[in-house]
């Protein structure tokens, strides 16, 4: 488990960096390194910040408004929200833009309706201060189910689909990083 967390972490530390893609491109391998040693130091202090404190939990969706969310925080206490995407509302549509679902590389669309509620739920977060938001995109291309993953699915049997992954959470990441500290990344154990 600890080797998952690891790995978890190491990659999207990695998409977090690849998100300022353009002072990238001109910093020198030192500088990189270095930078990424100040994020990788930044992230640690929070991740240890985050496993001193006591967390109560609470699952919403997409369709939650803010003040369902605030009643919410008020009547349990939670401190930290699992945001589902399933069902009706994808962050990426599991169809690619022929037609086809069988296709590790054909093109997936994000669901910006799904983006646009993100960022209202994690400006919401933000504007309160007192709950982080863990992101749970549960499904995308290359799993049959919308609120599972299965042994038998494409996603386990050709590591090409993994890539729609990365953009998913590339693309996630980059549209929060203004947010970070409002929420948590979840990856149901991908990376073993």
């Amino acid at each position: 488990m600890k080797a998952q967390i690891k790995s978890v972490y190491i990659v999207l530390l990695i998409l977090i960096t690849s998100c300022s893609s353009n002072i990238e491109d001109i910093l020198s391998e030192k500088e990189k390194t270095e930078n990424l040693d100040k994020t990788n130091n930044t992230i640690s202090s929070s991740m240890k910040s985050f496993q001193n404190k006591k967390h109560r939990g609470f699952n919403i969706s997409p369709w939650n408004q803010n003040n369902e969310l605030d009643e919410i925080i008020n009547q349990t206490q939670a401190n930290i929200l699992r945001l589902s995407f399933t069902g009706g509302v994808k962050l990426m549509s599991k169809i690619s833009t022929t037609g086809i679902t069988s296709n590790p590389t054909a093109t997936y669309e994000f669901n910006e309706n799904a983006f646009y509620e993100l960022k209202r739920i994690l400006d919401w977060a933000q504007s309160r201060g007192d709950v982080q938001i863990l992101i749970d995109p549960h499904t995308f291309p290359g799993f049959a189910n919308d609120f599972t993953t299965d042994s038998n699915d494409l996603f386990w049997k050709d590591p090409r689909w993994r890539n729609h992954l990365y953009k998913l959470w590339d693309k996630i990441i980059c549209k929060s990083s203004s947010k970070s500290r409002h929420f948590i990344k979840e990856t149901k154990g991908v990376f073993s």
